[in-house]
């Protein structure tokens, strides 16, 4: 059997989860900490280019998959636009990225900087992670010319733990987003091959 296009698209997932908790968190101050934890000790996987061995749990990943099958079944609300757009941008930045060899590099030399560190960081979802995480967001990613907008509550977003998180979970959307292009990820898949994510989307929830 190959497994490459269910693999595919549990990163896919991954990267529409990330738009689901970064927006829920700008929207409402709310943290789906066991739904951060899993995209969030992705960051720290740099070597594996197997979606199965950086996400090996399928079902924490389910919250990303129920979006997704929604954005291509066109059961889209108000309340979830925003979301898809956050997912659609993160695979953008990553594109722009991936052309831009300085701050691939810069971004590496980051990464591994904070894997050695991880002894300190044994929560990832907590704000000391996130700061760390979120900076090497500000300082490599956010230094691209295509930037990703945020809407919120201003309050929230006014808050630095509230800022990190969403940096960090941003910066986890890209390391899902490189993940899913390493396997053969394209935008175009989203269209010409929607009934076969769909059926992944299923048979990754059943």
């Amino acid at each position: 059997m190959n497994t490459k296009p269910l693999h595919r698209t549990l990163a896919l997932g991954a990267i529409f989860q990330t738009g689901l908790l970064a927006d829920q968190l700008a929207a409402t101050g709310a943290r789906d900490t066991s739904a951060m934890t899993p995209l969030l000790q992705g960051i720290l996987n740099l070597n594996s280019a197997a979606v199965d061995e950086v996400y090996p749990h399928f079902d924490d990943i389910a919250p990303g998959l129920r979006l997704l099958r929604d954005a291509l079944t066109g059961k889209q609300r108000r309340d979830n636009f925003r979301q898809v757009g956050h997912s659609l941008s993160l695979i953008q930045l990553s594109r722009v990225a991936s052309r831009k060899k300085s701050v691939q590099a810069n971004l590496r030399d980051r990464l591994e900087a904070l894997v050695a560190q991880q002894a300190h960081f044994p929560d990832v979802a907590a704000n000391e992670f996130c700061h760390r995480a979120g900076g090497i967001y500000s300082q490599t990613l956010s230094t691209l010319t295509y930037r990703i907008q945020v809407q919120g509550d201003p309050d929230v977003l006014r808050n630095a733990d509230n800022a990190a998180v969403i940096r960090a979970l941003f910066l986890a959307g890209v390391r899902a987003a490189f993940l899913w292009h390493q396997n053969g990820g394209r935008r175009w898949q989203l269209v010409i091959q929607r009934r076969q994510i769909l059926n992944d989307i299923e048979q990754l929830l059943a």
